[in-house]
């Protein structure tokens, strides 16, 4: 398949819709009918709901993506890597990936370290034994496994990053309408690296779903709204008893209860409301005991007030921890475009609903492109220091804090996705 033919022409429309649908029912069994038109028969779902298939503009992102495209390229690049060019044994690199540290923003989900060469060899099969999240941590932290022993601007590498900066967009909360056509650029120039790169390796359909994505997006929204991880988390807890219950008569009476359990315990915690703040530890202290005390007083606390002080919280599912990294501001300034970040120092909680940071501002060095990250000199230390409340933050997400063997006097502050 060439890379003009995944491009997206026309748009389906229902009378192009109807046509094809026509050609293939004159002749069933004719497969090459439904590879001309991309369609084996009528959908399933006309007959029953509202749903129009010509009208979708939604894609699962996790499957075409992370169990998708990006297994696929990561696969591949291993291969070149590991194989071909030998940079370094299958042992090293799952010695690398074991223990590596991670932080503890993405510590949960960082990949298992059962690589193979017989599986990187095996090309034709796509997948690399990892979970959707596995993947997406494994495509952000896969430049600081190897660019310390790749010359700057290798293809194999470019080849990476351009899929990383894809994915950022793709699973971003909030995308600009501005950025679409950047989003569109990128992903073609992605596919003709591919096929340059890869010339005997075939596009799979989902590289086709890639290129609708821009398109998707400007229909329906940002598509992280839409995927299937939710609905992959919330069956996390039920496919783990399914492994170890013991009910060998009924088993999905059995998990059918657990998830009712499981529901009612969240009702009654109301973990489902719109400000869900549960910390487990922390003490009342006085304000003059605190380094926020003088913009505290600034609300109207004197020195002998009370108020709740932790080191963690967790505020709408999202754990901050002392010494963590936040996005302060998207853009310090119009010139040099960078942002502006912020280590927590302190964290405060006013009238058990508002929850409230100490950071000290740090401004990066630079955007690194070979690692898609912003570097920071450990050396440097902040005299700044900026009292805020925790939706004031310019991305709700902490920072991953990671560090290159080659660059042993700076760390590394990455993003999971776009910030605006």
């Amino acid at each position: 398949m060439e890379v003009a033919r995944i491009l997206p022409g026309a748009t389906r429309t229902k009378e192009m819709y109807e046509e094809d649908l026509a050609r293939v029912n004159e002749n069933p069994y004719d497969g090459n009918r439904k590879t001309q038109t991309g369609i084996a028969g009528d959908c399933v779902l006309h007959s029953s709901c509202n749903f129009r298939l010509y009208n979708n503009w939604v894609l699962d992102i996790l499957h075409d993506l992370f169990e998708g495209i990006v297994e696929y390229t990561l696969k591949l690049v291993l291969n070149q890597f590991i194989i071909v060019r030998k940079l370094c044994t299958i042992e090293d690199l799952n010695r690398r990936i074991h223990s590596f540290v991670y932080g503890l923003t993405d510590v949960r989900n960082k990949p298992s370290s059962n690589f193979t060469s017989d599986a990187l060899k095996n090309v034709a099969n796509h997948t690399l034994k990892q979970k959707g999240a596995q993947v997406w941590c494994l495509l952000r932290f896969f430049p600081f496994l190897f660019n310390h022993q790749l010359d700057r601007g290798d293809e194999y590498m470019e080849l990476v990053l351009q899929l990383v900066r894809i994915v950022g967009i793709v699973v971003a909360p909030k995308i600009p309408r501005s950025i679409l056509p950047y989003l569109t650029d990128l992903i073609e120039d992605h596919l003709h690296l591919f096929r340059q790169l890869f010339p005997n390796m075939p596009f799979i359909n989902k590289h086709h779903h890639l290129t609708h994505m821009p398109e998707c997006i400007r229909q329906t929204g940002s598509l992280v709204r839409v995927w299937t991880m939710r609905f992959e988390a919330a069956n996390a807890i039920l496919n783990r008893h399914g492994k170890v219950m013991c009910n060998f008569q009924n088993a999905p009476k059995t998990l059918v209860r657990v998830g009712q359990f499981q529901q009612m315990e969240a009702w009654g915690q109301c973990s489902f409301g719109q400000d869900r703040i549960a910390c487990s530890q922390g003490s009342n202290v006085e304000v003059r005991s605190l380094s926020c005390a003088e913009n505290l007083k600034e609300k109207g606390f004197k020195d002998s007030d009370k108020i709740f002080s932790t080191e963690r919280i967790s505020v709408k599912g999202t754990i901050y921890k002392v010494s963590m990294y936040v996005c302060v501001e998207a853009s310090r300034t119009r010139d040099s475009n960078l942002p502006l970040f912020g280590k927590i120092e302190e964290i405060v909680v006013i009238q058990q609903t508002s929850v409230f940071f100490m950071v000290s501002l740090f401004e990066p060095i630079c955007y690194d492109p070979d690692f898609h990250a912003y570097p920071i000199l450990r050396s440097s230390r902040s005299n700044q220091q900026k009292l805020l409340e925790v939706k004031e933050l310019a991305d709700f997400k902490p920072l991953s804090v990671w560090k290159s063997p080659d660059a042993p006097d700076r760390i590394f502050l990455s993003f999971h996705h776009y910030v605006c």
